[in-house]
């Protein structure tokens, strides 16, 4: 079921106690983007595009080649789905791994995409998609949200807003209060025993980055992005 953000905040009483924080005064923990971290997301991101450059590239004429001979398969080169981060919606924006028709059909019966469960069917992704979802690099055009500002390189993952909805009448503001990453702490704990739920690791994270200066953020951010490459090699994605 969606939840508009108009009138999500609307159903329940739930809160966490926790972190102090309910449904009627979670703008008040809101945690601003340092700008430390802003610089080093803006640095690393460009740095990361212009490597991975020949990849896109290469990816790009895939999919224009595999549309010549599988009709089924034409469609645009990103998808782009609405999410929300700090309280706010955004595009998100991925290669398209999903075959067109998959996309519409799903939209027909449910009205939003959950792209986890949509993926989980191999008939609906397109021969590049099941490529590019092997080795994680569906993600890569994130990179473009974080320098427009929607998202950071490390925060906790955004959600469509039916699920953010759900969230805030439940009490999980990770995704209210802060702006959401291309990873976090729980991602790269995917494969391992994880001590925290998500919401405590991410949390726990905002916490860090309220509460410590510049350059500790961008040297733990700096930790979290190294280990989101052994998460990836474990084959437990992002």
């Amino acid at each position: 079921m969606a939840y508009p953000l108009r009138n999500i905040c609307a159903a329940s009483t739930n809160f966490s106690i926790k972190y102090m924080i309910n449904r009627d005064n979670w703008q008040e923990f809101v945690v601003a983007m340092p700008l430390a971290k802003r610089v080093f997301d803006i640095c690393v991101s460009c740095l990361l595009l212009i490597l991975f450059s020949p990849f896109i590239l290469l990816t790009v004429m895939a999919m224009l080649v595999e549309a010549v001979f599988s009709p089924v398969s034409r469609g645009t080169i990103l998808y782009k789905d609405i999410r929300v981060s700090q309280g706010r919606p955004f595009y998100l924006y991925k290669f398209r791994i999903f075959k067109t028709k998959a996309i519409a059909d799903y939209l027909a019966k449910y009205g939003i995409v959950h792209t986890k469960e949509l993926e989980s069917d191999p008939k609906n992704l397109t021969f590049t998609g099941k490529i590019l979802k092997q080795i994680y690099m569906d993600e890569l055009p994130q990179l473009l949200c974080v320098l427009n500002g929607s998202m950071t390189l490390v925060g906790p993952r955004p959600s469509n807003v039916a699920v953010t909805g759900v969230d805030l009448l439940e009490g999980r503001f990770q995704r209210w209060i802060f702006t959401c990453g291309i990873t976090g702490p729980f991602q790269i704990t995917k494969g391992l025993a994880a001590l925290q739920s998500q919401n405590e690791m991410d949390m726990d994270y905002i916490a860090f980055v309220k509460n410590n200066s510049g350059w500790k953020i961008v040297l733990k951010d700096s930790g979290i992005l190294w280990n989101t490459i052994f998460a990836v090699f474990r084959a437990k994605g992002i």
